[in-house]
């Protein structure tokens, strides 16, 4: 009776596990380099519109080897779990079979920022206010999510909020691919594909 409530403790805590917190957690708490986590579960009997098969989970992960990467998610989700991803790797199971582990790496987008602005009294940002600012970008950009776009609002906030107000006239602020030229330049929020992971 003893070794029945203990098996049965042991299932229990395996079963709770492939839950999205536990499956975000586990990867990002207990896998060296893992930075960022996004889940993209598809639990019905069509293709989503981002590509996952039905009845699959994609798991994009940034940062992590694609050997701890796969050992995690293995051990947390559950047996009729399909992964889905272009990244695999071979686990031989506890019963001596192989089951192969998928996932997709988040890649980096980097994006530059041009902003103009006109001071009020004319008196230009002193090298602190900029640095303020850079700062501030810098939170911006620890934040953002895997699939998450660079918002112009979230953007400008960190400029306003590194300066005292009315501090500023106008201000605009323009976004674009790092590998394109000055001339595309848009004063848009810059959208992120669903396994990207955007850099200022």
């Amino acid at each position: 009776d003893s070794e029945y409530r203990a098996r049965a403790s042991v299932s229990s805590a395996n079963g709770a596990t492939a839950t999205r917190p536990a499956i975000i957690s586990a990867l990002l708490d207990e896998v060296d380099g893992v930075e960022k986590v996004k889940l993209y579960p598809n639990p019905t009997s069509v293709t989503t519109s981002g590509g996952v098969p039905p009845y699959s989970l994609l798991t994009v992960v940034y940062g992590g080897t694609t050997s701890a990467i796969s050992t995690k998610l293995y051990e947390v989700l559950g047996v009729n779990t399909t992964t889905y991803g272009n990244t695999s790797y071979d686990i031989t199971t506890e019963d001596g079979s192989t089951e192969t582990i998928y996932h997709t790496k988040a890649t980096e987008v980097f994006v530059d920022l041009r902003i103009t602005y006109t001071p009020y009294n004319g008196k230009n940002l002193t090298d602190s206010e900029k640095e303020d600012i850079q700062e501030y970008f810098s939170d911006v950009e620890s934040n953002l999510s895997i699939g998450s776009p660079i918002n112009i609002y979230s953007l400008s906030s960190a400029v306003f909020k590194g300066l005292s107000v009315n501090r500023l006239n106008f201000l605009q602020i323009e976004t674009k691919l790092s590998t394109e030229s000055d001339d595309d330049f848009l004063n848009v929020s810059y959208e992120i594909g669903a396994t990207e992971l955007g850099r200022l």
